[in-house]
């Protein structure tokens, strides 16, 4: 028996390779034989932009050879969106940079992906795959919001033009600007236009002009239109009720038998009200109204009306559209009114005010010497009467010693009580500041 062993078996082996003429090489050195290896970093790309806006900035693809000899090498794409193509050759540890460049004309938002494809024929691991992704965002636009979408209106004849409010808000992610029109002469908008940052909200006054009507039925729409924006135009229905004027008159239609002493709508804003700021105070016109501002909480804040409070009668009727803003970090705990029987030498005067929004309460104040002090009329009395997001229109009637009060043309007060002196506008912040008293029509 003939027994070879390991080492008889490599000495067998290289004897019969010498004689056969073949090279022979151990397993060892076969494994130990210099072979390019190809490296690519990173190993995935990300691009982010908006639709519209500028392309993203470049990024750099490395491309290494991480192995012994020489390489040659290629990067392709498979996107037309996509501009990464290059080629060129790697000695041991060497290394070149590949530009690939995004391109977002022409594409929609969402996700657009697309692969590099980097290849050496002499290396084992190629090719290797690098993903790429491109985020499109839809670029920001503003969204029109308008509430109520109908606004059904009634009035009398000779009685007063009834007030309405828009709420137009941006429910978008970008600022818009906005327009008001509308076809009928008959009915006017305040303000016709404005800006708004996302988010905001403003309010639009709509009044018909019911004198110059006749009694029946109108119908009109009011168009709000922001350019670019979402969900524009949004168009508002308006209808009117106008009734005849009845033979006698009603309450506050009294009034518009006398003669005007003294009217302001605010769209002059040199027709003599205060004007200033400082204190926790700031009174001014801002878009044809009357600003009464309150920056801190538990303060009084009042403007007498700029005419000589000797020529009101001792029969008279005063009226002003109040109301409380309330948006953003703007309270709604505190009042607004109208003063009547005023002395502005001694800061005295009795307030008729809608509080809170919904209550009105009547509160003779005293405001001479180091403070002011309160009498309480009529307290706080919830009322259905009261708009809580509108402007009121707050109304004294006047007879003697006997004063009777009116919100929105509903009397809820008869008062016995001084009734003659100056007149004018307050606004009265409760346990939080930033109370914001805004006024029209005062007459």
């Amino acid at each position: 028996m003939l027994t070879i062993s390991k080492s008889a078996r490599w000495s067998l082996t290289l004897t019969l390779s010498i004689l056969l003429g073949v090279t022979w090489a151990s397993p060892t050195a076969l494994l130990a034989q210099a072979q390019p290896e190809l490296e690519v970093q990173p190993d995935e790309l990300t691009f982010e932009a908006d639709v519209g806006g500028s392309a993203p900035n470049s990024q750099s693809l490395t491309i290494a050879n991480a192995g012994e000899g020489e390489m040659d090498w290629e990067a392709t794409d498979d996107a037309d969106w996509l501009i990464a193509e290059s080629s060129g050759v790697l000695g041991s540890g060497e290394s070149a940079t590949v530009n690939v460049i995004a391109l977002i004309d022409d594409l929609d938002a969402g996700t657009h992906e697309a692969t590099i494809t980097a290849r050496a024929e002499q290396a084992d691991n190629s090719p290797v795959e690098v993903p790429v992704t491109l985020t499109l965002a839809s670029p920001g636009r503003g969204e029109l919001a308008v509430d109520p979408t109908r606004l059904n209106l009634q009035a009398q004849k000779g009685g007063d033009d009834p007030t309405r409010t828009l709420t137009i808000e941006n429910a978008g992610n970008a600022s818009m600007d906005w327009t008001a029109q509308t076809p009928a002469d008959w009915l006017r908008l305040r303000p016709e236009s404005g800006s708004l940052s996302a988010g905001q909200s403003r309010g639009v006054r709509v009044t018909p002009d019911i004198g110059s009507l006749n009694a029946g039925d109108h119908q009109t729409t009011v168009s709000i239109r922001s350019p670019n924006a979402e969900r524009s135009p949004v168009r508002v229905q308006v209808r009117l009720s106008l009734a005849e004027r009845p033979d006698r008159p009603a309450g506050p239609d009294a009034c518009d038998r006398g003669e005007s002493v003294f009217s302001d709508n605010f769209s002059n804003p040199g027709s003599g009200w205060t004007q200033d700021s400082g204190g926790g105070f700031n009174w001014g016109y801002d878009e044809g109204e009357y600003r009464v501002f309150i920056t801190e909480p538990g303060f009084l804040a009042w403007a007498w009306a700029p005419f000589n409070a000797s020529r009101v009668p001792r029969n008279f009727c005063a009226s002003v559209d109040a109301k409380h803003l309330v948006t953003g970090s703007l309270t709604e705990l505190g009042e607004v009114g109208i003063l009547f029987a005023g002395n502005p030498n001694k800061n005295a005067f009795t307030l008729f005010s809608i509080a809170n929004r919904q209550f009105y309460r009547v509160v003779r104040w005293d405001c001479g010497g180091d403070g002011c002090s309160a009498d309480t009329l009529v307290e706080a009395v919830e009322s259905d009467a009261i708009q809580p997001d509108s402007f009121n229109r707050l109304r004294v009637i006047a007879e003697g010693r006997e004063a009777r009060l009116f919100i929105n043309d509903t009397q809820v007060e008869t008062l016995s009580t001084g009734t003659s002196g100056a007149l004018g506008v307050l606004s009265h912040s409760f346990d939080e500041p930033n109370m914001n008293g805004r006024f029209d029509n005062f007459a």
